[in-house]
């Protein structure tokens, strides 16, 4: 939702007319930004992470999964214009040259597969974000969000 203000100005001609002017003022701070959370396994995400969790999740239950075997699972079409994971050797790449994580990349966030490690990207919106959580909830995924 957005918040405005209106400025009205009366003004009297030579001729006794008046006029009436209105302006409007809108606060350009407020984001149109989606901030929706999700709930998953008894906590709350935001896009990405919840994206991250699920992955996790797949790779802890079936950990025998390999690259391959969770592309088919969790494809790349997805996210959109990127890859929903990449190998976490790319994933460093892209941020030594881009200069900003696009992955989770930190202690903790790679996820281990059955032959390499990947990274999950972390460019989720309101957008993309629906087929992935489609797709998860086919896998038996539960997921409810939570506007905020």
């Amino acid at each position: 939702m957005q918040i405005a203000a209106l400025t009205i100005q009366r003004y009297r001609s030579s001729d006794g007319q008046i006029y009436v002017v209105t302006e409007p003022f809108f606060n350009s701070r407020i984001s149109a930004r989606d901030t929706t959370n999700y709930l998953f396994n008894g906590a709350t995400f935001g896009k990405g992470r919840l994206v991250l969790e699920i992955i996790k999740s797949y790779a802890d239950r079936y950990p025998q999964t390999s690259y391959s075997e969770l592309d088919a699972k969790f494809p790349r079409s997805l996210q959109g214009n990127r890859k929903t994971f990449s190998l976490l050797d790319e994933a460093f790449n892209i941020f030594n040259q881009k200069g900003h994580k696009r992955h989770y990349i930190n202690p903790n966030e790679p996820i281990k597969l059955s032959d390499c490690e990947i990274a999950v990207i972390n460019q989720w919106s309101i957008g993309n974000i629906n087929s992935f959580i489609n797709c998860a909830r086919k896998h038996g995924y539960e997921i409810s969000g939570v506007k905020n």
